[in-house]
């Protein structure tokens, strides 16, 4: 099995994103490792203050661990990071080498950064795009990586001039502008050398929390199964699509624990997700 590592918080009451990260990769008959950026008793929204603990020396500590051990991936997923795992994670992403690199550059949303950030966490996360294979920011993060500070949804020409501005300071790179709206769909606009393209679905109404979690490790997950790109980003936005629909059915607290992902499962493990064009 193909060893991939995760590195996301741990929400111990909810299954978002790292839980989900591990669950979905497991059902890819992938062979997840999991760092977990931080430890919080819930997620970050609707459960009051989150009880916290800082992972940063334990996480350091691991990696050295693993390189005397000569364990190597060959996929890599980054999403949420405290601003001190930003000092060193850069270098310790080179030692990796990971044949595939996601990050999800966790800064803000809604034209906002989160609470807990500055903005000096923007330029330390500008310093991860060269090692990276593919980036899913919502729109908010992209503009923030671009220098941009934009309160409401930009239209599509604005988006593909940003990330094209991103390809040219980083040419190896891909980018998948999560939570897009187009017309009556939502979905992801993806830009890379030479393509653009937006995979969506209908809109449903309500917030689904998670659905970038899931993307990005869906995307992940088929990148390391060999899938090209564009059908990795397609796939994996179908993914979501199918967890966003069955979730319709949860309560506004239920949706809090993050996407109901089993009818999902089911289909990757039956391989009945779609890679079509």
């Amino acid at each position: 099995m193909e060893r991939v590592l995760v590195i996301e918080d741990l929400a111990s009451l909810n299954t978002i994103s790292g839980s989900a990260a591990i669950t979905l990769l497991n059902a890819m008959q992938l062979h997840p490792a999991w760092l977990p950026s931080t430890i919080l008793s819930t997620q970050s929204e609707g459960f009051g203050e989150p009880v916290g603990l800082s992972t940063d020396e334990y996480c350091r500590n691991t990696l050295d661990h693993w390189r005397k051990l000569g364990v190597r991936f060959n996929g890599l997923l980054v999403g949420y990071a405290p601003s001190q795992f930003l000092d060193w994670l850069p270098s310790e992403l080179t030692k990796l080498q990971p044949t595939n690199c996601l990050i999800d550059p966790v800064l803000g949303d809604g034209g906002q950064l989160y609470p807990t950030f500055d903005t000096s966490v923007i330029v330390r996360m500008r310093q991860l795009l060269p090692l990276a294979t593919v980036i899913t920011p919502n729109w908010t993060e992209l503009g923030f990586l671009v220098g941009e500070n934009w309160k409401n949804e930009p239209n599509q020409a604005v988006l593909i001039h940003s990330a094209q501005k991103i390809l040219r300071e980083n040419p190896n790179l891909a980018v998948a502008i999560t939570g897009i709206h187009l017309k009556n769909e939502i979905g992801v606009l993806f830009v890379a050398k030479g393509e653009v393209k937006f995979f969506g679905s209908p809109q449903v109404p309500g917030h689904f929390y998670g659905t970038g979690d899931v993307f990005s490790a869906l995307l992940l997950g088929y990148l390391v199964q060999g899938q090209p790109l564009r059908n990795a980003v397609k796939a994996a936005q179908s993914g979501v699509s199918i967890a966003v629909s069955v979730s319709v059915k949860l309560s506004g607290q239920e949706r809090l624990d993050g996407l109901n992902l089993q009818p999902l499962l089911e289909k990757i493990v039956k391989g009945e997700i779609s890679f079509e064009k």
